[in-house]
């Protein structure tokens, strides 16, 4: 069986290590860092898709699984 999942989504957790420390979640500390993720599945191997973090960080993914 081959057949590939149409989304993926996922959760990020993480530490700011840079001198500024804004964070969405206020009842965060500024220097924690969470996010959310979901991709899309393209094409054979290939997801694209967007993740959201709370220190006001969106970002653009390409994933290839193998």
């Amino acid at each position: 069986n081959n057949t590939r999942p149409e989304w993926i989504l996922g959760a990020q957790g993480g530490y700011n290590f840079g001198s500024s420390g804004s964070n969405l979640i206020p009842t965060l500390p500024s220097k924690l860092v969470v996010g959310v993720g979901a991709q899309k599945h393209l094409l054979g191997p290939v997801y694209g898709g967007i993740s959201l973090q709370s220190n006001e960080v969106a970002s653009v993914n390409l994933s290839l699984e193998f």
